[in-house]
C-alpha cells in the first residue's frame, strides 16, 4: 500500500502546495542546513525562495520596507532614499561587482542636486534639462547617458511597482508603460 503525499511540485523550484490546505511551502538549503517556510500566496513563497540567504531567522514577506512620509500621503521621498533603498533590494539578487558598479555610476551621474530631488519633481522635462546640464559638463569621451537613463528606468520601475502604487497616485504606471 502506498502512502499518499500530503505537497505536490509546482513548476517553481524549491516550492510544493499542500494538497488540503492549500498553502505553500518553500523550502532551501543553504550551506547545508536545510529551512523552510508556509505561505499562504504563492508569490510569497517565490520570494522568499528567491530572497532568504540563511543569515536571517527571519525574512520578511514583502522585500520593500514602508516609508511613513508615503504612507501619510505627503510627497517628501527624495531619491536619495529610494535610490538606496533599490541598491539594498538589489543586493539580494545580483552580483558584487554589479552593485559596486551601479553605485560608482550612481555618485557620478546623480549630484547632491539631483539626490536631494523629491520624486514627484522627477519628470522627463526635469530629466532632459539634467541631462543637457551634464553634457555640458562631460569629458570629450563621454558619448551618451544610455546606460544611466536605463538604471534609472529600472529605478523607476522598481518604485512604481513597489509601494508608491498604493500611496502615489503620480506613480501608478510603470515607466516602461508609459509612451517614453
Amino acid at each position: 500500500m502506498s502512502k499518499q503525499q500530503k505537497y505536490v511540485k509546482t513548476k517553481y523550484t524549491g516550492i510544493r502546495k499542500n494538497k488540503k490546505s492549500g498553502t505553500y511551502r518553500a523550502e532551501k538549503s543553504v550551506n547545508g542546513k536545510r529551512t523552510s517556510k508556509c505561505f499562504k500566496q504563492l508569490k510569497d513563497a517565490i520570494n522568499w525562495y528567491r530572497v532568504f540567504n540563511g543569515k536571517d531567522k527571519e525574512v520578511d514577506k514583502s522585500h520593500r520596507s514602508t516609508n511613513n512620509s508615503a504612507l501619510n500621503g505627503s510627497n517628501t521621498n527624495r531619491f536619495e532614499l529610494e535610490w538606496e533603498e533599490y541598491l539594498k533590494h538589489k543586493e539580494s539578487f545580483c552580483a558584487t561587482s554589479t552593485i559596486q558598479a551601479t553605485r560608482a555610476r550612481g555618485k557620478y551621474f546623480f549630484d547632491s542636486y539631483f539626490l536631494a530631488t523629491p520624486l514627484r519633481e522627477i519628470t522627463y522635462q526635469f530629466l532632459s534639462e539634467y541631462i543637457a546640464r551634464k553634457k555640458l559638463n562631460a569629458d570629450k569621451y563621454r558619448i551618451n547617458f544610455n546606460e544611466d537613463l536605463k538604471k534609472l528606468k529600472t529605478f523607476f520601475n522598481f518604485y512604481c511597482e513597489g509601494k508608491a502604487r498604493e500611496t502615489d497616485p503620480f506613480f501608478k504606471t510603470s515607466l516602461s508603460t508609459r509612451n517614453n
